[in-house]
């Protein structure tokens, strides 16, 4: 877990980098971030001379304000990139959260809006599409491209969520993931075995992560005795 003092600089640093703009629209979002976010945002308008408000809840719905807003600022100008998608609202609450409390600009659907609640149409008709077709497509988001590297930290540092209480059943396969970002892009590097010891018993497993570059030890990852591999493109010999 980061320490105070780190997050603290990390976060001065970052904001420290931002255009005027994008300090704006993540004060428009103040209500997100963490009491720490708050005070190194507020921090960073001060010595910068803005006059920017931080806002402590969603702004509400005006017609009026969004079609301002719009002309004066185009999401598409920061040169976005689709990082990935969503399938419900509380999926989004919760990346736009993560998001803005790494620092990270972050715009979800088509018409790249900021504020996720405005996706709750959106998502009821993509359930209903795909109760027809079979398949859920999902809401894309995206992030400018400055900012992918980044996006990926703040997705590795988030809280983990509670697993959920489920067994798999005994056909199900297992595949490990990351224990940091949960990525299933994960490389077995190979087995760490001392002189002389049984490398089936005494063996410890090295894996990496392609996602965030996390690396790790463990024992084998079992489940109702079996070991759990990643898929079979990312094992190496």
């Amino acid at each position: 877990m980061k320490s105070i003092d780190r997050e603290w600089r990390e976060l001065t640093e970052r904001y420290s980098q931002m255009s005027e703009g994008e300090l704006q629209a993540l004060a428009n979002e103040a209500y997100e971030l963490t009491a720490m976010a708050r005070d190194v945002l507020r921090g960073e308008i001060s010595r910068r001379g803005l006059h920017t408000q931080l806002r402590d809840q969603p702004a509400p719905a005006d017609p009026v304000e969004d079609v301002a807003r719009t002309s004066e600022f185009d999401p598409t100008e920061l040169d976005l990139i689709t990082f990935g998608r969503v399938f419900d609202l509380e999926e989004a609450r919760r990346l736009k959260s993560i998001f803005n409390n790494g620092g990270v600009l972050s715009y979800f659907g088509p018409n790249h809006v900021e504020n996720v609640e405005e996706l709750k149409v959106a998502f009821d008709a993509e359930k209903a599409e795909s109760l027809e077709r079979g398949f859920e497509v999902g809401i894309e988001y995206s992030v400018p491209r400055k900012y992918r590297d980044q996006a990926f930290r703040a997705l590795a540092n988030a809280p983990q969520e509670a697993p959920a209480d489920t067994k798999p059943t005994d056909d199900a396969d297992y595949v490990a993931t990351c224990p940091r970002c949960h990525a299933s892009d994960i490389t077995f590097q190979g087995l760490d075995t001392a002189d002389g010891a049984d490398p089936d018993v005494n063996s410890k497993y090295n894996w990496s992560c392609d996602a965030c570059g996390h690396r790790w030890k463990d024992d084998g990852v079992e489940e109702d005795g079996k070991v759990a591999l990643p898929p079979s493109e990312n094992r190496r010999a």
